[in-house]
């Protein structure tokens, strides 16, 4: 099952990717990271003095404008092919975390790259932490909503619960077809 995961920044997206691969086996990577092992490392090293990936990495969430700089730098990457990094991440992933683009999500569905998309929320704890000109993504997009406004501890227990239905669920569908 391929799942992409959504949401705002900051708001567990990674987190759950993590619990599901540490309690399931799923393995995962962001569009953050793909796109930087790919060609956003090259591009942006130089003009920013990154001496490292991990410092290119990290300085993404420095401010809105170098939010909507990614967000631009992967459309451009996928301008000829909408779906070009998921299909890069899907072929050796079961998550995708951090897809931002509504034209991508539609391609990708479109062509069946994704079984499920789920829209990690954390608004009352973090408030509105994206602008959508670096996110055109909202829930309405997702096939599930899953709240992440309590503690580390219950969204483990919410998301163990979640993936277990959600794969008992896609056995049962398989089995009726």
């Amino acid at each position: 099952m391929k799942i992409l995961i959504i949401g705002k920044a900051e708001h567990g997206k990674d987190f759950m990717a993590e619990i599901l691969a540490e309690e399931f086996g799923v393995t995962f990577t962001s569009s953050s990271q793909k796109a930087l092992d790919i060609f956003l490392y090259d591009k942006l090293k130089d003009e920013f003095g990154y001496t490292s990936k991990e410092e290119c990495f990290l300085a993404r969430r420095s401010s809105q404008e170098m939010r909507d700089r990614w967000k631009q730098e992967i459309s451009d990457y996928n301008a000829l092919d909408k779906a070009r990094l998921a299909k890069g991440i899907f072929e050796d992933n079961d998550i995708y975390v951090g897809m931002r683009d509504k034209e991508e999500l539609q391609e990708s569905r479109k062509i069946g790259l994704i079984d499920c998309v789920v829209w990690v929320d954390a608004s009352l704890r973090k408030g509105d932490t994206e602008s959508v000109s670096s996110n055109e993504l909202t829930p309405l997009d997702a096939d599930f909503v899953i709240h992440n406004q309590g503690s580390k501890k219950e969204f483990k227990e919410f998301v163990i619960a979640f993936y277990q239905g959600l794969v008992r669920h896609n056995k049962l569908t398989q089995e009726q077809n």
